[in-house]
């Protein structure tokens, strides 16, 4: 790579290490194997579903509903009460945190089907390998 990601300083050496020195290619077997975890950051993976990272149409329609639900929240609770604003207002709630976690699957599927996508979404930090705690167990124990 060439610019490193902030997070990777914040990584054990040997992950860091994982990170830098490996094609996607090793990266995508060893999470295939189990011996590596994919993280991925919610507020980058966001950003990456709104630059055009794929994501299936019903699950656009529920992170477009979350400005429809914040901007009719205050028309619903003038015009037909405290109650049904409230459920208009948790419904916003809901949607937002379902975009961000539908935001995190959409990265995770993209990444994992395509390797160049992989390599660019590692190089902005918005996805990186750790070792799975299998892994780190066992290189403990032995």
């Amino acid at each position: 790579m060439d610019v490193e990601p902030p997070v990777l300083n914040l990584l054990p050496a040997e992950d860091r290490e994982i990170n830098l020195f490996n094609s996607p290619e090793i990266l995508l077997a060893g999470y295939g194997s189990g011996s590596l975890r994919i993280v991925i950051d919610r507020g980058l993976a966001m950003r990456a579903v709104s630059s055009g990272v794929p994501m299936p149409f019903s699950r656009t329609i529920i992170a477009l509903s979350f400005p429809v639900a914040i901007l009719a929240f205050l028309p619903v609770g003038l015009f037909f009460g405290f109650w049904w604003a409230l459920t208009v207002l948790l419904y916003a709630i809901l949607a937002f945190r379902l975009s961000k976690r539908n935001a995190v699957w959409a990265v995770r599927r993209a990444a994992v089907s395509n390797p160049k996508l992989l390599s660019a979404l590692m190089r902005h930090g918005t996805v990186y390998f750790v070792r799975s705690s299998r892994s780190r167990s066992s290189a403990t124990h032995n």
